[in-house]
Parts: C-alpha cells; structure tokens; sequence
C-alpha cells in the first residue's frame, strides 16, 4: 500500500509547518500582550507622576480663580471707593481703573498655572513614546517573520536586542 504511506508521509510534512506557525503566532501574541502590559504600567508610572506634578497648578488655578471671583464685589469696590476719595476721581472711573488691575492680577495668576499645568502634562510622552515603539516592533515582527521565515519573537530579538 504505497498510496498510502505516500499519503502518512505528506500529512506528516504539512503536520510540522502548522505547528511551527502555531508556535509562531502563539509566541508573537506572547510578546504583544506582554507590551501591551508593560505599556499599561508605564501608563499608570506617568499617570501617577502627572498628577503629582499638576498638584500646584491646579491650585494656583484654584486660588486665581477664587481671588479673581471673590474679591470684585469687596476688595474692588473699597479700591475704586479709596481711589474716589483720596485722588479726587470719578466714581466710574475708579471703579474701572481698579477692576482692570484685578483682572491682570487674576490673569498672570490664571496664565501661570496653565503653564505650570502643560509641563506637568507633558509627561505623558514618554508613554506616548514607548506606544510608538511597540507598534513599529509589532509591524516590523510580522514583516520581518514574514520575510525571512523566523517566528516574530526571534525576528524582533535580531532587529531590537533591548528586548
């Protein structure tokens, strides 16, 4: 029965090709999931430095803003008062000048934090760079494996030995 071991023999060559591809897939879903949990953990690292670094920020916003709104009926009304008094000024015209100089007070105190705030926020690039280099590894592995024959985790370990 030649035929049939002609037959046992291909199944046994189209047997190794589908296992070495399992192993292949199983591999490089291996080494996407684990980027994808150390992307995660770097996500919550700079997370966590964010909102440790945006802490002063978001109270100086809290201060301007609460300065800026609390003090224009009190404070503002006895300056501009002071001012039509002592200098000898309209009624209007103190009460303006005094209101403009609160609102550029509010708005160096507002302007400050926003700055303070964007640098804080900008630690997040460093997640937003690791992203980056997981997805080229990713599409290198799967071009790479597909080209040369080797299974993605040994493609990626040639082109990135940091991994």
């Amino acid at each position: 029965m030649s035929y049939q071991e002609t037959i046992n023999q291909s199944r046994q060559k189209t047997g190794a090709p589908e296992r070495r591809i399992q192993r292949n897939v199983s591999a490089f879903l291996h080494n996407v999931i684990e980027l994808f949990e150390l992307q995660g953990k770097l996500l919550a690292v700079d997370l966590r430095d964010s909102t440790n670094s945006l802490k002063l920020p978001a109270a100086l916003l809290i201060v301007g803003m609460c300065l800026f709104l609390g003090m224009i009926p009190v404070f503002l009304g006895g300056m501009a008062f002071y001012l039509h008094q002592q200098a000898e000024w309209s009624l209007g015209a103190s009460l303006m000048s005094v209101a403009s100089l609160a609102t550029m007070i509010a708005a160096a105190l507002c302007y400050a934090g926003f700055r303070l705030s964007a640098s804080g926020i900008g630690l997040l690039r460093r997640s937003q760079e690791e992203l980056k280099e997981n997805i080229a590894w990713v599409k290198s592995a799967l071009v790479e494996s597909d080209s040369a024959g080797l299974s993605p985790g040994e493609a990626a370990r040639r082109r990135y030995s940091r991994f």
